[in-house]
């Protein structure tokens, strides 16, 4: 998932998300920093809290961070 997505590109893909987690799978989120979004780190902490924000009913398996993509795994509990 691309940093600068669109807001209903964003809410299709988390409601997709969901539905395979009720369904009991695993569900990997990547979100990948591109270009000048590398230096605005303020805008990617925000738009990572809203992910994790959509997420909260579900557990937190794991976390990858790397410079320019973050990982979540996300399980249902």
């Amino acid at each position: 998932m691309f940093f600068g997505i669109g807001s209903n590109d964003l809410d299709t893909k988390m409601r997709n998300a969901k539905r395979l987690l009720d369904k009991n799978h695993d569900v990997r989120v990547t979100l990948k920093i591109k270009g000048r979004y590398v230096e605005k780190t303020e805008l990617v902490d925000k738009f990572l809290q809203t992910v994790k924000s959509n997420f909260e009913d579900y557990k937190l398996i794991n976390t990858t961070e790397k410079p320019r993509d973050t990982v979540l795994l996300y399980r249902k509990e």
